[in-house]
């Protein structure tokens, strides 16, 4: 009897076969659902951060667009007042052409008036 108990104790249990493949097939099964959960979360966050990217470009692009129009708008005014402020030179420099002109008429003035008085003095 105790020959049998030994016997009973050093043989090997049978292991199905099939029954291997299936552990291994569940063993695989439970990586790739775990693979592909670590994928999906891996895609979700790239998905977060290229929409955040955009985000960012499209504020950083609006927020150059409006400096451009701005400058643009500053560069008109800009434009304008340096017209403005050539039109006023061009009218100083015709005020200042009448003024000559004046200040000529003046001192041809003063010359006849001069010469008048000088004459009614040598006639007296």
């Amino acid at each position: 009897m105790r020959y049998l108990c030994h016997l009973a104790v050093m043989e090997k249990p049978v292991i199905n076969p099939l029954n291997q493949i299936e552990l291994q097939a569940e063993r695989m099964s439970k990586d790739l659902v775990e693979l592909l959960h670590a994928i999906d979360s891996r895609l979700q966050d790239y998905a977060h951060y290229t929409s955040e990217s955009i985000e960012i470009q499209k504020d950083a692009t609006q927020t150059l667009c409006d400096q451009i129009n701005t400058a643009v708008k500053n560069g008109s005014k800009l434009i304008q007042s340096m017209d403005e402020i050539m039109l006023s030179i061009d009218s100083l420099y015709s005020l200042g052409n009448e003024i000559k002109l004046f200040s000529a008429v003046l001192s041809q003035l003063e010359v006849a008036y001069e010469q008048k008085k000088n004459a009614l003095k040598l006639s007296k």
